[in-house]
């Protein structure tokens, strides 16, 4: 912007804050490290996220004895060649068929119509 005084034309030379942050250098970042990845042997979430599996993410069943086995029990292991998965178990047998259901009772008859 310039302005006039009596005695002399001055021009002012200050520039804007956005001019003077757009002037400003930016030093590049430093490429971001990749995550860490879970090594092969290891549990994918048995010490909290460590970051995708290194090589092949294998669904397995977890041992019996391990204490969140009644909550979880396939557990997710890394490996460098997954292992085939046992096969299911057999379901149990069905229950037995219900027997059939009774008839309804009979409706009561209607009331005598008054005369």
């Amino acid at each position: 912007a310039s302005y006039c005084t009596a005695r002399s034309k001055m021009v002012d030379n200050r520039m804007s804050a956005v001019d003077f942050w757009r002037q400003q250098v930016v030093p590049a970042l430093p490429p971001s490290p990749s995550p860490p990845c879970t090594a092969p042997g290891r549990d994918r979430h048995g010490t909290g996220n460590s970051g995708d599996c290194c090589e092949n993410s294998c669904l397995e069943e977890r041992d019996p004895t391990d204490p969140v086995y009644a909550l979880y029990s396939l557990v997710v292991v890394c490996r460098s060649a997954c292992r085939p998965m046992p096969p299911p178990s057999p379901l149990p047998p069905a229950p037995p068929a219900l027997p059939p259901a009774l008839p309804a009772p009979p409706s009561p008859p209607p009331p005598p119509s008054p005369p």
